[in-house]
């Protein structure tokens, strides 16, 4: 079975998946069925505040200066690490991202996320 999660999935990630497959492509997945094509990295590996994250620059509230900054997003509960996804590569529409928009990742893309993953603000 494949499984693209995501809440909702990407439409680049489901179509490129379901192209992929009758093409006949081989489809590597990892050990939770998801293409490693599209869920081999983490959104924080790919991230376009990471930088940030490795110089130890955080945003200490959503209406800070940092933030508008793009200062990283982790203390505010940004669930990046823990998620494997390709959000900051293929934005939706190709438009933007939660992180884009200065809204933390919620690993909507991890099993059990609304169990797990919340809750999404702590204040």
């Amino acid at each position: 079975a494949i499984n693209v999660p995501g809440c909702p999935p990407n439409p680049l990630n489901l179509v490129g998946t379901l192209v992929a497959f009758l093409r006949g492509d081989e489809i590597t997945l990892d050990k939770l069925g998801r293409p490693t094509m599209f869920f081999g990295r983490t959104v924080h590996e790919l991230c376009e505040r990471r930088h940030h994250f490795d110089a130890g620059r955080f945003a200490p509230s959503f209406a800070s200066r940092e933030a508008r900054q793009g200062w990283c997003l982790y203390k505010l509960g940004c669930r990046g690490p823990l998620t494997m996804n390709n959000c900051p590569k293929l934005r939706f529409n190709d438009t933007n991202w939660p992180v884009g928009a200065g809204h933390p990742c919620i690993g909507c893309s991890e099993p059990g996320f609304w169990d797990s993953m919340t809750p999404f603000y702590e204040k």
